[in-house]
């Protein structure tokens, strides 16, 4: 156990800071191509950004039960947005993943344009989904920051988008 935390008396519940109540919790994540990334897991920090009428964009960060970190990340497809997850040693690793996605982010187009047009609207797209993913990684790389790895659960998951 972390810190203080101590175990519930039924199940993989612990109490962080102030005595709350957390529960770990079997999670899937869907990842494009691949198998959903399957764990127990408990979710540290949530951060979510409205890009249009219709789609959020979300980064989590998880910490493993047994070992081991996983974030929570969308793509873009150039069709359409989607899920992604890695597993990460440590925070640090996690944080790195993160800012070496943002600075090199591939252009994904669904099909070549055939237009130049069809060029320009699918730049613009992808500028759009770059500004606002790289908006919200870094909401969430400055509250992971505070985030100590060996402290109480508890201290984690102060912050917004919790």
């Amino acid at each position: 156990m972390l810190g203080s935390e101590r175990q519930a008396a039924s199940g993989g519940a612990v109490y962080g800071k102030g005595l709350a109540l957390i529960d770990w919790s079997d999670v899937s994540l869907p990842r494009p191509d691949q198998s959903p990334l399957r764990f127990n897991g408990l979710r540290l920090s949530h951060h979510r950004h409205r890009f249009s009428a219709q789609i959020d964009l979300e980064v989590s960060l998880w910490r493993r039960r047994l070992t081991g970190w996983v974030i929570a990340y969308p793509i873009s497809t150039g069709a359409e947005i989607a899920s992604d997850a890695v597993l990460v040693d440590s925070l640090d690793e996690a944080m790195r993943y993160l800012e070496d996605l943002c600075a090199f982010l591939p252009l994904q187009t669904p099909c070549p344009p055939k237009t130049p047009v069809e060029k320009l609207l699918q730049l613009q797209q992808w500028a759009q989904f770059h500004h606002a993913f790289s908006s919200l990684v870094g909401e969430a790389l400055a509250h992971w920051s505070e985030v100590d790895e060996d402290a109480e659960i508890g201290l984690s998951l102060q912050g917004a988008g919790s």
